[in-house]
């Protein structure tokens, strides 16, 4: 599913039909006992229920069909999961005597927050665009280079959420993310438009099958590809932005960073040399 194009919303659904301690049912199994559910929210919105599937939190409202989700993506179910979805039921009682309490300690609009304070602390501009952007990493990519050519020069936009990739057969064998290939998508807008400067990362320290949490791109980015004897343009439609990042060394690896505030981009188009914002 994670490289099927699927949205985290239809994943998490996914994740919740076929789990024996999602949607609720860890609380469920901990009944009566008293609960104290601490989050550290990745996911667009903050939703406690959707937050690692809601171990502890029964999800809000109609449960989606997972058979169409799996059919959209033309996903086969496994005999194992088919046998599963045929005998379990589909009402799931969550009437316990426990005491229950969720607080959202930390999520990625306070990661995003907290950035535009420091920037703004320098004078320098934030567009803060939310936790809550998504879509194909590619597309959202373009839509940004649109808006960096609409701002002032040195204006730093900002935004976090969840892209997604849609991968073939071929490209599961290659090295790639939905941030380096955000990354990637954006140099190539902006080639010869500007100086450009950016990052997207992973906050969890593993962006896709990359090896890295994500990675960095400066004016000469693609430029450097194609001193390398590379066409940037062709392992982004492969998928393997991580291995073009590799001939300019702007990977960032960090290793699993044990948190998840989902993923982190910045970028500006520069006045001048030296930039103003280091990245």
């Amino acid at each position: 599913m994670l490289g099927s194009g699927a949205s985290i919303s239809e994943i998490n659904a996914v994740r919740r039909e076929i789990s024996r301690i999602k949607g609720g049912r860890l609380a469920l199994a901990a009944s009566p006992a008293t609960l104290l559910t601490l989050i550290i929210s990745d996911v667009p919105g903050n939703y406690p229920e959707a937050v690692a599937s809601g171990p502890t939190i029964p999800a809000a409202g109609k449960q989606m069909d997972i058979r169409h989700i799996l059919n959209k993506y033309r996903i086969p179910i496994s005999k194992p999961v088919e046998k599963y979805l045929a005998i379990k039921s589909k009402a799931v009682s969550f009437e316990t005597n426990a005491t229950s309490k969720t607080h959202i300690v930390l999520s990625g609009s306070d990661m995003l927050q907290s950035t535009e304070m420091d920037l703004s602390s320098r004078g320098i501009s934030v567009q803060n665009l939310g936790d809550t952007v998504q879509g194909s990493a590619q597309e959202v990519a373009r839509k940004h280079a649109e808006k960096l050519m609409k701002l002032p020069l040195d204006t730093v936009l900002l935004s976090g959420g969840e892209l997604t990739v849609k991968l073939d057969r071929n490209a599961l064998k290659r090295r790639g993310g939905r941030n380096t290939e955000y990354l990637l998508a954006l140099a190539l807008e902006l080639e010869n438009k500007g100086m450009l400067y950016g990052i997207a990362c992973d906050s969890d320290g593993l962006d896709g099958s990359s090896g890295a949490a994500g990675a960095i791109v400066t004016p000469n980015t693609t430029q450097r590809i194609r001193k390398a004897g590379k066409f940037p343009e062709v392992y982004l439609k492969q998928h393997a932005a991580a291995e073009a990042f590799e001939f300019t060394e702007e990977l960032i690896k960090t290793g699993p960073t044990g948190t998840n505030l989902n993923d982190f981009r910045c970028a500006y188009l520069s006045s001048g040399d030296p930039p103003r914002v280091r990245l």
